[in-house]
């Protein structure tokens, strides 16, 4: 395999595993957003470092950890209220729908 083909492969192992973290990001907010009070400890439970997360989400969805957060929890609400509050179990809600909004 030429030098060129080489960087390429890794090139491409490396997006398509940025891209498994960040959607490992997204799924660990739906599952836990009421647990996630800021950037820093969502960076931390994924494993990864704010800075590397506001770079990809950013690069992703074209949003900031921040704004995500914030729509996710504006989301969560908007279904307890359509819902009137009548269910104990936590909201599903699509967040990777709502990043690409």
């Amino acid at each position: 395999m030429s030098e060129n083909n080489t960087q390429q492969s890794t090139n491409q192992a490396t997006k398509t595993l940025t891209s498994i973290k960040v959607v490992k990001a997204i799924r660990l907010l739906e599952m836990h957003i009421d647990e996630i009070p800021d950037v820093q400890t969502w960076a931390e439970e994924v494993g990864v470092s704010r800075r590397w997360l506001c770079k990809y989400m950013k690069r992703e969805y074209n949003k900031s950890p921040k704004i995500i957060i914030r729509d996710a929890r504006f989301e969560v609400i908007k279904e307890c209220l359509r819902s009137g509050f009548k269910t104990n179990q936590k909201s599903k809600f699509d967040t990777l729908s709502l990043c690409k909004r």
